[in-house]
């Protein structure tokens, strides 16, 4: 039975607004109030990404057998205590340990939010759904680190805090009343996932072959968005970085529901191969950025990219997988990207003092286009019309 009548569209809105508010301040914070250093300071930002990970794998697991609303209220519940805790946290080991409990919740909250989601749109239609749902990651990507830029040049870190915490507030207060569907398991269901603690009975098989694809293509991002204001500033092209995001967000509102359809309608591969051809291009034409036109460029190609292959990816995913293991197909996807955007900056950061920026940038586009053929010969045998 559907509870509520509010979509889980505005929760995930809520919750991505304050992990990407944070994410984009907490850096600043730990080197101006603790005087971290470079590395302390990233490591206290990216930790949120590491509970998430774990999280989201154990929540994939229990979200069905367990029940996504008991879940997703839980999990907001938590959500909204460890933003309260960034007060108290006055040390830089304190706020990493607020950050990983952050972020195991928002693993909790993610993983039973966007199952519910997707099971509330048809079967026939769950690409075009998908496109949808994800206009609020793109949304929450744009506005979350030029309200926190904004924010840090009129305020102070408490009210960056207080922002997170009412964005919180807002997830948990619209929680009861959304539209949280369950799945009436079997018992024979049921007892398959209350078997024990082996990895294989937290990691949905089907969804690996899209999931380890997506590892690599989250390493491509994850390059982006560490490296994009150091490359701009090297390059004199701040002014148009400022605008990145902004026209990234913009361009989604156009690609998503409109791939959305044509994956629905002509296939998976109809989506694929042009959105990482597109993701491609987008980091070949950062390399090569010598104005701001270039750089801007990039950004919308981006969108009809990587931005179309996370919500391609994860239709994917879903159509692959019985309706009771959709929670573990959702946590092992998102955890794979995850994974690719926690490796990714260290990695990445290791080629810059040999290769420049550009250089990397230019690696990363030759990352994405190995991936078309991977794609190609590792899935080209489950193709079918509508399918993989």
């Amino acid at each position: 039975m559907v509870e509520g009548c509010y979509h889980p569209y505005g929760i995930n809105f809520f919750i991505l607004l304050n992990f990407y508010l944070l994410a984009t301040s907490v850096t600043v914070y730990a080197l101006e109030e603790f005087q971290a250093s470079a590395s302390g300071a990233g490591f206290a930002s990216s930790i949120f990404v590491l509970g998430a990970f774990i999280s989201q794998l154990l929540a994939g697991r229990y979200v069905e057998s367990y029940g996504r609303r008991k879940l997703l209220l839980g999990g907001l519940t938590v959500f909204f205590l460890t933003s309260l805790l960034y007060f108290p946290a006055n040390s830089l080991a304190l706020t990493m340990i607020v950050r990983l409990l952050h972020g195991l919740a928002f693993g909790v909250v993610g993983t039973a939010n966007i199952t519910a989601a997707m099971d509330l749109v048809p079967p026939h239609r769950r690409g075009e759904g998908s496109g949808y749902f994800s206009l609020s990651n793109a949304t929450a990507a744009a506005v979350g680190p030029f309200l926190s830029l904004f924010i840090l040049r009129h305020a102070d870190f408490d009210f960056i805090f207080l922002s997170g915490l009412l964005l919180a507030l807002a997830a948990f207060a619209a929680a009861p009343f959304a539209a949280v569907p369950e799945t009436n398991l079997t018992a024979d269901e049921r007892k398959a996932l209350a078997k024990g603690f082996h990895p294989r009975y937290f990691i949905e098989p089907h969804a690996l072959p899209i999931a380890g694809l997506m590892a690599f293509v989250g390493v491509a991002y994850s390059g982006i968005l560490t490296f994009l204001n150091p490359y701009a500033i090297e390059t004199g092209l701040v002014e148009a970085a400022g605008l990145y995001f902004v026209v990234y967000a913009v361009c989604v509102f156009v690609s998503r529901p409109l791939f959305g359809k044509l994956q629905d309608t002509r296939g998976d591969s109809a989506v694929v191969y042009p959105s990482l051809a597109c993701f491609g291009l987008s980091l070949l034409l950062l390399s090569a950025a010598d104005g701001g036109i270039t750089l801007l460029l990039s950004a919308g190609f981006l969108a009809f990219g990587y931005a179309t292959m996370i919500s391609g990816g994860r239709t994917i995913v879903l159509k692959r997988t019985p309706r009771h293991r959709y929670g573990m197909a959702n946590s092992t996807y998102n955890a794979s990207i995850d994974s690719g955007y926690g490796v990714g900056p260290f990695l990445l950061g290791l080629t810059v003092p040999f290769i420049g920026y550009r250089g990397m940038f230019l690696v990363l586009a030759i990352l994405v286009a190995v991936l078309i053929p991977f794609y190609y010969f590792g899935h080209r045998k489950h193709q079918t019309r509508g399918g993989l």
